[in-house]
């Protein structure tokens, strides 16, 4: 199992056998030899972040004089971050380009001493921007640092802006995740079938009735927190046949007389946790599995409602993106993807819509 460890507000677990359906819990038993290292993994975090930053500290860590890791904004809505490792430091700043009211700020460290490269990534879901630097060399990482990391400890400080930090034992892929769980039914040419079940080269429909292949098919396992975290769209609210369990930044299609008198357009889309309740995968699980399609260009699935596929648009085909995000499950069979096809609702603009369907 990849992840291993995750903390948020309501506590942190870490285990090396992997926290797929396993509870939560304050505290958990680590069996790794001492000065155990970590040569391959990914730490990941999310944090809430205004338009207008001020320089403050994400996070801050140490473990005596053989490591430190700091994670702060910096001037100008830019990301720094710092990490020693015995007699070896690097240290990068990342831009972040906040153009909305709020975004959700995913960031990731990603190492792998075998191929003697590291990749720090920093993407916003909403304005899919990503921005990215190849570090070379890196050094294992110690696993008691990194449990320590998790488990808050004494030495760290972070801050409340981050929703979630989470550890995998793997070279995680930057960028867009996929977000529908594996029930999710998809009309295609040989009628309506479960993502799990569709492959490359069927044919699915879209929301408008076209008929499109299917590039590429994507599963991931995902920390089930922030961004991730499973919603579910009620039948029949949203003019839903049956219920949708997605996670919170999937983006679905609002349309209707209501949509275009409040806003003005005809079709929005919007992130699920604006428009669903909160789901909870098992006994407090804290992983998740998603699908997703990948096809030539982005496109509304018709899941009953109106569904974005996976949308590579923040990481183009070339250089490091390739090799770091999705684009690799594609294997270069699409030249690159576009933006979004519908305009994306702001918050106000759901909140308003909700409060009219409402009454």
């Amino acid at each position: 199992m990849n992840w291993v460890g995750l903390a948020d507000a309501e506590g942190a677990q870490f285990d090396l056998t992997g926290l797929a359906n396993r509870t939560r819990r304050r505290a958990a038993k680590v069996t790794e030899a001492p000065g155990a290292l970590a040569n391959r993994g990914t730490l990941l975090m999310e944090a809430d972040v205004a338009q207008f930053t001020v320089p403050r500290e994400l996070i801050t860590h140490a473990l005596g004089a053989s490591y430190g890791l700091s994670i702060a904004f910096g001037e100008a809505d830019g990301l720094d971050f710092d990490l020693s490792l015995g007699r070896s430091t690097w240290s990068e700043t990342l831009p972040l380009r906040i153009t909305d009211e709020l975004q959700v700020v995913r960031i990731s460290y990603a190492w792998d001493v075998a191929s003697r490269a590291a990749v720090l990534s920093v993407y916003q879901p909403r304005s899919q921007h990503l921005a990215q630097v190849l570090i070379t060399d890196p050094r294992p990482m110690p696993l008691a640092a990194l449990r320590s990391l998790v488990h808050d400890a004494p030495d760290m400080c972070r801050a409340n802006e981050i929703s979630f930090l989470a550890l995998s034992r793997e070279f995680e892929p930057a960028g867009a995740m996929p977000g529908l769980d594996r029930r999710t039914l998809i009309d295609t040419s040989r009628g309506p079938r479960r993502i799990s079940e569709i492959a490359a080269g069927d044919l699915v429909y879209t929301a408008d009735g076209d008929r499109r292949e299917v590039i590429s098919t994507v599963s991931r396992v995902l920390p089930a927190r922030g961004s991730f975290a499973p919603y579910n769209l009620h039948a029949p609210y949203l003019g839903l046949e049956r219920d949708l369990l997605v996670s919170g930044e999937t983006l679905i299609e609002l349309q209707g007389s209501d949509v275009e008198y409040l806003l003005g357009v005809e079709q929005v889309l919007a992130q699920a946790s604006q428009v669903g309740d909160r789901a909870y995968l098992g006994e407090d699980q804290s992983t998740a599995t998603y699908h997703q399609l990948i096809l030539e260009e982005p496109e509304l699935l018709d899941a009953s409602i109106g569904v974005l596929s996976l949308n590579l648009c923040a990481a183009q085909p070339n250089g490091l993106a390739a090799a770091t995000t999705l684009w690799a499950d594609v294997g270069g069979r699409v030249a690159r993807h576009i933006g979004d096809p519908l305009p994306l609702a702001r918050l106000y603009e759901v909140i308003t819509l909700n409060a009219a369907r409402a009454a």
